[in-house]
């Protein structure tokens, strides 16, 4: 009431509620998000809680391993198991068994380090002043990534699928064969593989606490991706190699998977029960070579075939760069080369200039005593003076390939000062031969003033006239 009306209680005397009296507001998310942008990051407490997460990463990148591993196991002992079949029924052996009660195992295992690896990013970033407090991972849009690695993580091979199967047609030899669902579901654990090269991208040097705050001082977002870019960049053949590698072995497991169920159905045409002939056919269809020995004859196969080959193209177009980076010169390799090219031109240059002055020497002496000089030696005068043109020209363009961008600019302005002090000297030599030339004009007129000044013409002593005034008189007397 004292909000709406303060004038009326305080005229009656009635005293409202004083502020700390007053209930507390609850703030909005953008007032705490303002009040978080003012406040400092805690060096110490973003330090620790960015090793927390990164221990959560390390837990889930053994899980991931162990996943691959305890499904390729299972993966054999279900095929022995489906070999030593008899009479129409299977039996599960207990290896396989045990095999897949840790396989179910390591998926809970898996899905708690994904909540924790979440629960552990989300305070960091709530430590770095990049989230309010108040942030959740429904706010800030991360429950949806954790969902997806969770739906990832649970169609796993289990105990209660082993044995169950459908049956398939290949679109080949149109023959049909019985797909195990437990393949089905070890293909989808394979894009486990996209976490597991996240998870060993934040172990590097340039994921870690004090990387993170040199990319926001540069207006840079800490993901995954720049962590790639640099990796590549430091290591590029290794960081490529080890992407062919990984690459291999995944999609020729992937193929045997595919294939194999094939093989058991009868159709013997090729064996994709041996693991080396997969990584055969794997390699030349990731080099787009493709004898055509081996190729997939099932759906999925063809499919597994395809993400292959594209993969393949997108590795050698990067190794490719990587090449043409590693051998291309650094500036400090590119000034040493282009110094060794000018010594190496300056040296034939002068061996050249030798071979034409001994050429040019003999001729002349041939000349003088009236021997018969020989079109062949001409021309070959000729075209060694031609080709040290051309030499002089090499070396020429050497020497500026050589200069920096500050040296070339001293250089034109060098050139540049020459033209004026070349122009200026023009100047001044036409305007001295000018002067020259009007004084010399100037000293003869007055030369030849004073010379008809001082000439009188002969006459007569009876035709003279005395025009002389009498103080001339005087002066000639």
């Amino acid at each position: 009431m004292d909000r709406f009306f303060p004038g009326l209680l305080k005229k009656f005397g009635i005293k409202g509620k004083t502020e700390e009296q007053a209930p507390k507001r609850r703030k909005s998310k953008q007032m705490v998000m303002l009040e978080t942008l003012g406040t400092l990051e805690n060096g110490r407490a973003t330090n620790y809680y960015f090793h927390q997460w990164r221990m959560k990463e390390i837990g889930g990148l053994i899980f991931s391993v162990m996943t691959f591993g305890l499904s390729a196991l299972q993966y054999e002992a279900q095929y022995q198991d489906i070999n030593q079949e008899k009479g129409g029924k299977r039996q599960i052996s207990t290896a396989n068994k045990w095999l897949l009660y840790l396989i179910s195992l390591n998926a809970i295992g898996q899905m708690i380090m994904r909540i924790l690896r979440y629960r552990a990013m989300l305070s960091y970033y709530k430590k770095r002043n990049v989230y309010p407090q108040s942030a959740t991972l429904y706010n800030t849009g991360h429950l949806k990534s954790l969902i997806f690695e969770l739906l990832i993580i649970i169609p796993h091979p289990n105990i209660l699928t082993e044995g169950m199967s459908f049956t398939l047609t290949s679109p080949y030899n149109k023959k049909s064969f019985e797909q195990q669902v437990n393949d089905v579901l070890n293909l989808i654990q394979l894009i486990q593989v996209i976490f597991m090269i996240r998870m060993m991208l934040s172990l590097s040097y340039y994921f870690n606490a004090s990387s993170h705050r040199i990319m926001t001082l540069t207006s840079i977002k800490p993901d995954y991706m720049f962590v790639t870019r640099c990796l590549f960049k430091t290591y590029p053949l290794m960081f490529i190699g080890l992407s062919f590698v990984i690459s291999v072995l995944i999609f020729s497991f992937a193929l045997r998977i595919c294939e194999r169920p094939l093989i058991l159905s009868g159709s013997n045409e090729q064996d994709y029960q041996d693991y080396t002939n997969c990584i055969w056919n794997t390699l030349i269809t990731m080099a787009t070579i493709g004898y055509g020995d081996y190729f997939p004859r099932t759906m999925y196969g063809r499919l597994v075939a395809t993400c292959t080959g594209v993969w393949g193209i997108f590795l050698t177009s990067i190794l490719v760069t990587a090449l043409m980076n590693n051998l291309r010169l650094e500036p400090s390799e590119a000034k040493a080369f282009t110094i060794m090219e000018r010594k190496q031109t300056k040296e034939e240059m002068q061996k050249l200039s030798a071979k034409v002055i001994c050429k040019a020497t003999a001729l002349q002496q041939a000349k003088r005593r009236g021997d018969e000089i020989s079109q062949k030696e001409t021309i070959e005068l000729m075209g060694d003076l031609y080709d040290l043109k051309v030499l002089r020209g090499t070396y020429e363009n050497l020497i500026h390939e050589g200069q920096t961008v500050s040296e070339e600019m001293n250089r034109s302005m060098t050139l540049l000062k020459n033209d004026m002090r070349q122009v200026r000297q023009l100047i001044y030599g036409l305007s001295t031969k000018k002067n020259i030339r009007e004084g010399t004009i100037k000293s003869f007129e007055v030369d030849i003033t004073e010379k008809s000044s001082r000439y009188v013409p002969l006459q007569s002593p009876a035709g003279r006239k005395n025009t002389s005034t009498p103080s001339e008189d005087k002066e000639q007397e």
